[in-house]
C-alpha cells in the first residue's frame, strides 16, 4: 500500500512538473514578450489570464476578404464580469488561446455588473471564406491596461468618434490624429442609448472639432482628394427640411457636408466655395424619419470632382440616386471647424439633426463596397457576426486547453500518457 501511494505522488509530482514547466509559461506572461504592431511588452510581472473565450466570426456576414478590419465584438458574459477586472483592463483578444501575438483592441463599453461589453478589435485578416477565429482571454488581477486603441483603425482613418462620452470634453477621436471634439452648440444630451454602445441626442445642437488640413479633402489649390464618412443616425421628426449631420460647412466657408436632404434622401454635398458652384449625389432611397429606426450612412468620393464620382451607402447597400455636377473646380480649404449635428446655410441659417448619432468614421480613401457591407454586418448584427462562447477552465468545443496543449505537443504526449497508465 505504501509503495503504491509512493508511486502515485511520485507521478502526480511529474505531472505538476511537466505542468509547471511547459504549460503555465504558454498562459502566463511571466515567460512570454506579448507582441503587436507597435510595441513589444515584456510583461514578466503581470500573473496569468486564468480564464477564455473563444470566438469565431461568421464569414457569411463578410462581404469581402479585408486587411485590418475593426470588428465590434458586443456580448453581454456573466462570468465576464465576475473574473475579470472590473474596468477591463485584464482583457486581452489574440490569435490562439495562448496570450502571444495580442491583436489591438478598443473598450468601448465595459460594465462588470452585467458583464457587457463593447469592443473594437483589429483583424489582420478577414476571411469571406472561412470563419476567423479568435480568442479573449481574462482573469488576471495583477497586469495593467492592454487595451491600444490608436493601433484599432489603420492609417486611413483621419477620424473615429464614439460619441460614448459624458460631456462634449469627453469625445475623443480614437485615431492617433487626436482631432477631438473641443466645444458644444446648443444642448446635446449626452450618453444616450445607442446603436452600439452609447450616444449623442442632438436636438438644435452640435459638437465642434477645430479646424485641421486633415478634415479638408483639398491640397488648398482646389484639388480634391478622397474622402469617406460613416455613421448611424436615428431621426426623430416628422422628415423634410434640410438636417445637417456632419459638415465643414458654415459662416460662408463652405466645403463639405452630410446631411439628410429636404427630399429625406441622404445626401454628400461638395462646394466650389469661390464660384459656389457644387457636386452633389443623394440615395435614391429614404432615410428612416418619425422615429422609425437607426440608418446606417456611408458616403465615399474620389476626389475626381465629378458628382458621379460620389456613392452613397444607405444600410451596407449602395443606394445611389440622383446626382449634380455644376461649374465646380474642386474645394478649398476655408479653415472652418467640422460639425457633427448641424450644418449652416447662408440663406436659411442652421440646420440641426433632430435626434441621435453614433460612431462617426472619416477615412482619407474610397472605402470598398465590400468594406462598407462588412462594416454595417458588424454593427447592425454583432450577435450574428460573432458566436462567443464562455470558455472559463474549457475552450468553446468542451475540451481543456491543457489537454489541446498536451496532446498536440510531439514530446509531451507519449509521457503523459505512460504517467496515467501508472496512475
Amino acid at each position: 500500500m505504501k509503495k503504491y501511494l509512493l508511486k502515485k505522488t511520485m507521478v502526480i509530482g511529474i505531472i505538476l512538473l511537466l505542468i509547471g514547466t511547459f504549460y503555465l509559461p504558454t498562459i502566463s506572461s511571466e515567460n512570454v514578450k506579448i507582441k503587436n504592431e507597435n510595441t513589444s511588452l515584456d510583461q514578466s510581472k503581470d500573473g496569468i489570464w486564468w480564464h477564455l473565450m473563444k470566438i469565431k466570426i461568421n464569414h457569411n456576414m463578410v462581404a469581402g476578404d479585408l486587411n485590418n478590419f475593426p470588428v465590434l465584438i458586443s456580448i453581454e458574459s456573466s462570468h465576464l464580469g465576475k473574473k475579470a477586472q472590473s474596468d477591463g483592463d485584464d482583457i486581452v483578444f489574440t490569435e490562439s488561446f495562448n496570450v502571444k501575438d495580442i491583436l489591438n483592441h478598443e473598450i468601448e463599453l465595459f460594465d462588470s455588473s452585467s458583464g457587457k461589453l463593447v469592443s473594437w478589435v483589429k483583424i489582420p485578416f478577414l476571411s469571406s471564406t472561412q470563419d476567423t477565429v479568435i480568442y479573449m482571454h481574462y482573469g488576471n488581477s495583477k497586469c495593467g491596461n492592454q487595451q491600444s486603441p490608436e493601433m484599432v483603425w489603420d492609417d486611413n482613418f483621419t477620424a473615429v468618434y464614439h460619441l460614448d462620452g459624458v460631456n462634449y470634453l469627453d469625445i475623443k477621436d480614437s485615431t492617433s490624429n487626436n482631432l477631438d471634439v473641443v466645444e458644444k452648440q446648443g444642448y446635446p444630451t449626452f450618453q444616450a442609448s445607442g446603436k452600439i454602445g452609447l450616444c449623442v441626442d442632438f436636438d438644435e445642437a452640435s459638437l465642434n472639432v477645430d479646424d485641421n488640413d486633415l478634415l479638408s479633402f483639398t491640397d488648398g489649390s482646389n484639388n480634391d482628394k478622397p474622402l469617406t464618412i460613416e455613421t448611424w443616425v436615428k431621426y426623430y421628426s416628422a422628415g423634410g427640411g434640410n438636417n445637417g449631420i456632419i459638415s465643414k460647412y458654415a459662416n460662408m466657408k463652405r466645403e463639405w457636408l452630410l446631411r439628410k436632404a429636404g427630399d429625406d434622401k441622404c445626401e454628400l454635398y461638395l462646394c466650389d466655395d469661390s464660384i459656389a458652384s457644387t457636386i452633389w449625389r443623394k440615395s435614391s432611397s429614404n432615410v428612416n424619419v418619425n422615429n422609425m429606426g437607426w440608418s446606417y450612412i456611408a458616403a465615399s468620393y474620389g476626389g475626381f470632382e465629378n458628382g458621379n464620382d460620389i456613392s452613397i451607402i444607405l444600410d451596407g447597400t449602395v443606394n445611389n440616386g440622383e446626382t449634380w455636377t455644376g461649374n465646380y473646380h474642386g474645394m478649398e480649404n476655408l479653415n472652418e471647424k467640422m460639425r457633427i449635428g448641424a450644418h449652416h446655410s447662408h440663406v436659411n441659417g442652421w440646420s440641426y439633426w433632430q435626434g441621435l448619432i453614433d460612431e462617426v468614421r472619416i477615412s482619407n480613401i474610397v472605402r470598398s463596397p465590400e468594406w462598407l457591407q462588412t462594416s454595417y454586418n458588424t454593427m447592425n448584427e454583432p450577435s450574428s457576426f460573432i458566436k462567443a462562447v464562455d470558455a472559463n477552465i474549457k475552450s468553446i468545443d468542451g475540451s481543456s486547453p491543457f489537454l489541446n496543449f498536451i496532446e498536440n505537443h510531439p514530446l509531451l504526449f507519449p509521457i503523459f500518457k505512460l504517467l496515467l497508465q501508472l496512475l
